[in-house]
C-alpha cells in the first residue's frame, strides 16, 4: 500500500524515489559509479560531425543578444529555408554548456554523462514502482546503463536530444504513476504534463507518451474505474498539449511543407520496408557489434509475392507475441515498445528526401530500450531473482546475465575509445559504412587538419562519386584554392551551388576568392547572396564584405557592413576591430 497523505507534497516524490529501505542506496550508488567508470574515456572526445555546426557556428549558443532566438528558430537552421526539428531545450543546454566550459568539450560530455546517469535512476525507480523487486530492478537499470547501443546518445553531444527528452519523458510517467496512488491528482498530474511539455520541447520522439500512458491505464489499472477516469483527462489535456505544440511549431516555428509531412509518393515503400526497419533495429539491441554511426535499411524493390510473404511473416510473429503475453504488465511493455518506436519507422521521413534506403540510428533505440528490457525480465523473471521477493539472489540466469553485462561494459568502453580522435572515428565508420559519403568527407576534413592534402582529396572525390553532395565540391575547391588553382577552385564551388542552390558556405568562399583576384564587384554579389540566404551564416561574411566595400571607397557602406554583423553577433572581436579601425579613418 502507498502512503497516500505522503505524496500530497510534490516534494515527496524524490523521497518516494529514494525511498526508506537502505537497502537500496547502495545499489543506486554502484550503478552511478559504474557508469561513470564505463563512460569516463569519452570525456576527451573531440567535437565531432555536426557538433561544429550545432555548438560551433550557432550564434546562439556563445551571443548574448541571440538568448530570445532559441525559442524563436528551428534546432537546426538549413539552407533551404527550414527544419524539421524545434528543440529549443536541447540549443539551451549548449548556452549553459557554454557559460561554464566555453568550448571545451569536456563540460558538455559531462552534461551528457549526467543526464545519462539520471535517467538509469530513473529507470531503476520505474521498475521499482512496477516490479516491486529490488533485484529485478538493478538488473534492469545496469542492463539500460551499459548497454552499447546507447553510446551514440551519451557520447556523441547532440545525442543528448534522446537523453534530455528521455529524462523529462520518465518523469512524466512517474508523475503519472505518483498521481493514480493519491486521492488528490491535479497537481501530480499537473506536473506530469509539464515535463511533458518539456520532453517535447527536447525531441518530437517524446510526443509518444499519451499512448504508453494509455497502454497503462488499458492493460495494468483497467479495474480502478476511478483512476480510469483520472487518467482519460490526463491522456485528453496530453493530447490536446500535443496537438497546441504541433500547430504552434508548424505555424510559427517550424514551417515543414504539409506536402513533404508524409512524403506521400513513398510512403508506400517505406510501409512495405517496415517489417526490415524493425529486424534492423532488434538486430541492433540484441547483437550490438559492430557499432556505427552511419546505417541504413535499403528499400528493395521485391515482387508482390516476396513481400506478401513478408507481411504474412511479421503480422503472424507480432500477433503471436501478443497473445504468448498473457500477464497485463508484459502486454504493456510491448506497447512502450511499440509506441516509442512508432516515429523512427519512417511512416513520417525522418529526413524530408526520397531515398533509396532508409535511415536508421543506434541512438533511437534509447526510448524503447526501456520496454525492451522491463519486458525481458519480466517474461523471464524466475531466471533472474529467487522465489524471495526483494530479495538479492544469484540463480542461474543472474550468472548470465551478469556475464552478459561485462561484456556490455567491455563494449561501451571499446566504443568510447573509437571517439577519441576524427581520424579513428571516422576511419571507423567508413569501415563499417564504405557507402556514406557524409563520412568520406569528413574524414577528408580531418585529413586536411593534419596537413595530408593529398589523402584528403582522395577522400572528397570519393564522397562526391558516392552521392551528390554540396560539401565535399566545396571542400575540394577549397584544396585547389589553398594550392593556387583559382580557376579551378571556382569550378568546384559552383557544382556545389548547383546541387545546393542558395549554399551560404559556398557563396562566401566564391566571394572571397573573387576578392583575391581583385574582382571587387562579383566578390560583392556573392557575399550579399550569402547574406540574403543566411544571415546567421559566418560572421567572417560580414567582415570580408566590408573590406571590399572599403576597397571601392565605399567606406560608409563598409562601416555599416559591419554594424550589421555586430547586430547577429554583438560580441565578436574581429567585428568590434574592424569597426574601431574604421571609425578612426572616417
Amino acid at each position: 500500500m502507498h502512503d497516500k497523505r505522503a505524496g500530497r507534497n510534490p516534494s515527496s516524490f524524490v523521497l518516494s524515489l529514494l525511498g526508506s529501505p537502505l537497502i537500496k542506496i547502495p545499489f543506486i550508488f554502484f550503478l552511478l559509479l559504474v557508469g561513470a567508470i564505463l563512460y569516463w574515456n569519452s570525456l576527451q572526445t573531440p567535437f565531432l560531425w555536426d557538433e561544429h555546426f550545432l555548438i560551433l557556428r550557432d550564434p546562439r549558443v556563445y551571443t548574448g543578444s541571440r538568448f530570445f532566438d532559441i525559442f524563436r528558430d528551428p534546432f537546426q537552421s538549413r539552407e533551404s529555408g527550414f527544419s524539421t526539428y524545434y528543440r529549443p531545450l536541447i540549443t539551451l543546454s549548449f548556452r549553459i554548456d557554454h557559460m561554464f566550459w566555453g568550448f571545451n568539450p569536456l563540460g558538455y560530455h559531462l552534461t551528457n554523462l549526467f543526464f545519462h546517469l539520471s535517467n538509469t535512476f530513473l529507470v531503476y525507480a520505474l521498475f521499482r514502482h512496477l516490479f516491486k523487486d529490488l533485484t529485478l530492478s538493478f538488473w534492469g537499470a545496469f542492463l539500460f546503463m551499459a548497454h552499447p547501443a546507447h553510446v551514440e546518445a551519451v557520447t556523441y553531444i547532440p545525442g543528448r536530444v534522446d537523453l534530455i527528452a528521455f529524462f523529462f519523458f520518465l518523469l512524466g510517467f512517474h508523475f503519472y504513476l505518483r498521481g493514480r496512488d493519491l486521492d488528490r491528482k491535479v497537481w501530480s498530474y499537473a506536473l506530469s504534463l509539464l515535463f511533458y511539455l518539456l520532453a517535447l520541447l527536447s525531441k518530437e520522439m517524446a510526443a509518444t507518451l499519451p499512448l504508453v500512458i494509455l497502454s497503462h491505464a488499458l492493460f495494468v489499472n483497467r479495474e480502478e474505474r476511478k483512476t480510469l477516469r483520472a487518467e482519460g483527462i490526463l491522456i485528453f489535456c496530453s493530447l490536446f498539449l500535443f496537438i497546441s505544440w504541433l500547430l504552434l511549431r508548424q505555424c510559427v516555428f517550424v514551417r515543414v511543407p504539409l506536402k513533404d509531412l508524409l512524403d506521400l509518393p513513398y510512403l508506400s515503400k517505406r510501409v512495405l520496408a517496415l517489417p526490415g526497419v524493425l529486424l534492423a533495429y532488434f538486430k541492433i539491441w540484441f547483437f550490438p557489434w559492430p557499432l556505427s554511426m552511419e546505417r541504413r535499411v535499403p528499400v528493395v524493390a521485391l515482387g508482390i509475392l516476396p513481400l506478401l510473404g513478408r507481411w504474412i511473416l511479421f503480422l503472424v510473429f507480432v500477433v503471436g507475441i501478443f497473445l504468448s503475453l498473457r500477464k497485463p504488465i508484459e502486454r504493456f511493455w510491448l506497447f512502450w515498445i511499440a509506441g516509442t518506436l512508432l516515429p523512427v519507422l519512417h511512416i513520417v521521413p525522418i529526413y524530408l528526401a526520397r531515398p533509396t534506403s532508409l535511415y536508421i540510428a543506434e541512438h533511437f533505440l534509447y526510448f524503447p530500450s526501456t520496454g525492451i528490457i522491463a519486458l525481458l525480465l519480466s517474461r523471464f523473471r524466475r531466471f533472474w531473482v529467487s522465489q524471495e521477493v526483494s530479495a538479492p539472489s544469484l540463480p542461474q540466469g543472474a550468472v548470465l546475465l551478469g556475464g552478459l553485462l561485462t561484456c556490455f561494459s567491455f563494449l561501451v568502453i571499446w566504443r568510447n575509445g573509437e571517439y577519441r580522435d576524427k581520424v579513428t572515428f571516422f576511419e571507423q565508420t567508413i569501415r563499417h559504412a564504405p557507402w556514406s559519403s557524409r563520412a568520406h568527407n569528413q574524414l577528408g576534413i580531418a585529413y586536411v587538419d593534419m596537413g595530408n592534402l593529398e589523402e584528403a582529396e582522395k577522400l572528397f572525390r570519393t564522397s562526391v562519386s558516392l552521392a551528390p553532395n554540396p560539401n565535399p565540391y566545396v571542400n575540394l575547391g577549397l584544396l585547389a584554392g589553398r594550392q593556387g588553382r583559382i580557376e579551378e577552385a571556382i569550378r568546384y564551388h559552383e557544382k556545389g551551388l548547383k546541387l545546393f542552390p542558395g549554399y551560404s558556405i559556398a557563396l562566401f568562399n566564391l566571394g572571397h576568392l573573387h576578392a583575391n583576384q581583385h574582382e571587387w564587384r562579383k566578390a560583392l554579389e556573392y557575399y550579399e547572396e550569402a547574406i540574403r540566404n543566411n544571415p546567421d551564416a559566418d560572421t567572417r561574411i560580414y567582415s570580408e564584405k566590408s573590406y571590399v566595400y572599403w576597397e571601392l571607397g565605399e567606406k560608409e557602406k563598409a562601416l555599416q557592413t559591419v554594424n550589421e554583423g555586430l547586430k547577429r553577433v554583438s560580441s565578436d572581436p574581429t567585428l568590434q576591430g574592424i569597426k574601431k579601425w574604421i571609425e578612426e579613418r572616417l
